[in-house]
């Protein structure tokens, strides 16, 4: 009798090799050389298990092959308005079309298994034949009556079903509630029964879309008891004994840049001319690592957290108030303690030597970014000597680590970002376009630097590492920037698939003021591979840097506050290395990557939300944008402020409007007209719709 994991082990094996024929029970058994009832009984059970792990499959004959080899498909759906859908799977380039009577009830989001049809002459296709995970266990939505029956409208644009709600008794329920509902039944048609679990209160309380949108999410909101008692045994400022053994940087006239709407300050900056021509950086952070301990409630929640989160009317800090905005926060004239890294800079850019040391400062003045610009433009703003010697010697320093890294091929992406403006009661007065100036510029700069060498020091040392790392991209999608970039006149040698880093930094740069130079842009950061947390360092690709790390911002991202417990114990304190410390790494980083997903999904979708609710006002008015994107449907317009919408092939104009693929334009038949990626047009505001996150245009002409 055979051990019941070398078995399984034989089975797949067996099913898995190249030249496998698909065998049934019976017939693996005598493959396999098993002789005895026990071990038939074995393989049954494995079988059954591999079944269920999906790893193999059984056809209607009874025979057993690869689940891939079946046309089995696992990945996750995502429904479309209409009722049809589209599964990704890690595994597939290509996502798989399913019908909108073959989707068995998903919903967006649920993981499921497709079978899939390989005759399609349309391209991939399929569908659904089991569900293995709901994406929705809960929602958040408005609460509709109906015939005398209430239901639920989701929130999430992405679940277009209402739900239905056999028993409201005890709830008081009334239209326009917003409401937390549990989902109790998933019918194979799409229909949804549900409770209310939690009344929120009535949809048209400020700020209540924000918070539903963050609790369907799952971020935490609120700070526990434990916690709560936990701070209250921390000091309200820096005592006495926590000085001691640490550099005392009070002499510096050290500031902090930041935001003009910043509260939590975790960098500081200075820099100085020395006799040899060289300079002197120093990047000074908060020391969060002092106050925040593993095995704290506090910490524990920080790693659950990851990251702080940043939302038009609000922010949901990692650290509580008392650490982030108060304890752990740079602010001007108190003393704080910091995680310090000074570098000597050669007039050539050359960190010729560095020092990370913990240290103390006391900040000379609080800087915002509009007062530094000001000050770099005209001279005015500051009146401080020390601060404007200060700034003048940054700017210089700046400006050299800023010519390297762009000889190095570092790409610079001149993304808009947007910002929603909100009164007091939520509503949205204006989306802006977030500055991008020198002061911004000259930050990003020093604080690249210092997460260079503080990550350089500890690869050096061959210590465990949480790094920041970018993959080059892939193949596929850079011969798609070559085809559009050629479209735009940018002729890229095919000689190799890949493109040299420099290659696309001029692109960059050339078309940078160009009217289609922000969609290029956008085209090629949605070509790049996604930044991750890594333990293994690979580099990072955009920076063109061969080391890089996340040092500099503790306070509001937990793998920089693991950063600076890994510095402290292996180059401050030099203690051996430990193996589990590598686990660490590998864990902080695989939930930080993930995590990180879900808070830029949440950003982006409030940020949607916003930009709809603002252009709600202004229905049948025009607009000048650029054509940002051409598809088969028709193609999307972006406006100065960064707000998009689509004009659909029926909202072109007056004239039969053909799709041209590989030229991405839309050319009139009788008219002649084209729509290119670039063009600029004048576009009337047809619907803006807060739910779906959609917002329509079309062509001015055509109102005509």
């Amino acid at each position: 009798m055979r051990d019941y994991q070398a078995i399984k082990e034989s089975i797949l094996s067996h099913i898995q090799s190249d030249n496998y024929k698909r065998k049934n029970a019976s017939a693996l058994y005598k493959t396999l050389g098993l002789s005895d009832t026990i071990s038939f009984s074995q393989m049954t059970q494995i079988l059954t298990e591999l079944e269920q792990e999906h790893l193999i499959g059984r056809t209607r004959k009874g025979t057993y092959d690869l689940f891939e080899r079946l046309g089995f498909v696992k990945g996750t759906i995502v429904i479309k308005e209409s009722g049809y859908g589209f599964v990704s799977s890690p595994d597939f380039d290509e996502d798989f079309f399913v019908p909108r009577d073959k989707t068995k009830g998903a919903m967006s989001g649920d993981l499921v298994i497709v079978k899939t049809d390989n005759k399609d002459p349309k391209g991939p296709s399929g569908e659904v034949v089991e569900i293995l995970e709901r994406a929705y266990t809960y929602l958040f939505g408005t609460v509709v009556k109906k015939n005398k029956h209430y239901y639920v409208e989701p929130d999430d644009y992405r679940v277009t079903t209402s739900v239905y709600l056999k028993d409201t008794a005890g709830w008081n329920l009334k239209p326009g509630l917003k409401v937390k509902v549990f989902l109790t039944k998933y019918y194979p048609d799409g229909r949804l029964d549900g409770e209310v679990v939690q009344v929120l209160g009535d949809e048209d309380t400020p700020g209540l879309d924000i918070t539903t949108v963050v609790l369907a999410s799952g971020i935490r909101t609120e700070f526990n008891d434990e916690i709560q008692a936990e701070l209250k045994n921390l000091p309200s400022e820096v005592e006495e004994k926590d000085l001691i053994n640490r550099r005392d940087l009070r002499n510096k006239p050290i500031v902090t840049i930041d935001g003009a709407d910043a509260k939590d300050f975790d960098d500081a900056v200075y820099a100085e001319k020395l006799s040899n021509g060289n300079y002197r950086l120093g990047v000074y952070i908060a020391d969060v690592s002092h106050y925040v301990h593993p095995g704290q409630a506090i910490d524990a929640e920080a790693e659950f957290r990851q990251f702080s989160v940043y939302l038009p009317d609000r922010v949901y800090p990692m650290l509580p108030e008392k650490l982030s905005n108060n304890l752990c926060s740079l602010q001007p004239d108190k003393i704080r303690l910091v995680l310090a890294c000074e570098m000597e800079i050669s007039s050539q850019g050359k960190v010729i030597s560095h020092e990370i040391f913990e240290g103390y400062i006391q900040s000379i003045a609080r800087l915002t970014y509009d007062q530094v610009n000001r000050f770099f433009k005209t001279g005015e703003g500051i009146s401080n000597p020390a601060v404007e010697q200060n700034l003048n010697v940054m700017r210089e320093l700046a400006q050299i680590i800023g010519e390297v890294r762009n000889s190095r091929g570092a790409l610079d992406f001149n993304v808009k970002e947007a910002k929603v403006i909100l009164s007091k009661t939520g509503k949205v007065l204006d989306v802006v376009l977030r500055s991008r100036d020198e002061a911004e510029q000259l930050i990003e700069s020093f604080m690249i630097q210092a997460n260079e060498v503080v990550a350089e020091a500890m690869e050096w040392s061959k210590v465990p590492m949480v790094f920041r790392i970018h993959d080059e991209p892939k193949e596929e999608k850079i011969a798609q920037f070559k085809a559009i970039s050629r479209l735009l006149g940018y002729n890229i040698p095919e000689k190799t698939p890949k493109i040299h880093i420099k290659t696309l930094q001029k692109i960059l740069v050339d078309s940078e003021n160009k009217p289609y130079g922000i969609f290029l842009h956008n085209l090629l950061l949605r070509s790049m591979a996604k930044a991750r947390y890594d333990s293994v360092n690979i580099g990072h690709y955009g920076l063109a840097s061969g080391c890089y790390t996340h040092f500099t911002s503790p306070i509001r991202r937990y793998p920089d506050l693991t950063v600076h417990r890994l510095v402290k114990k292996y180059l401050l304190n030099h203690s051996d290395f430990q193996s589990q410390d590598e686990q660490l790494v590998a864990s902080v980083s695989s939930q930080a990557s993930q995590q990180e997903r879900l808070i830029e999904r949440l950003e982006r979708d409030v940020l949607d939300m916003k930009k709809c609710e603002y252009m709600e006002q202004f229905i049948d008015r025009t607009f000048t944008g650029v054509i940002s994107s051409v598809v088969p449907w028709g193609f999307y317009v972006e406006l100065p402020n960064t707000i998009e919408g689509l004009v659909s092939v029926d909202n072109m104009g007056p004239d039969y409007y053909l799709f041209n693929e590989e030229r991405l334009e839309w050319r009139g038949q009788y008219s002649g007209k084209r729509y290119r990626i670039g063009d600029i047009v004048n576009v009337v505001l047809l619907d803006a719709s807060k739910k779906r996150r959609q917002i329509s245009f079309q062509i001015e002409q055509a109102t005509k």
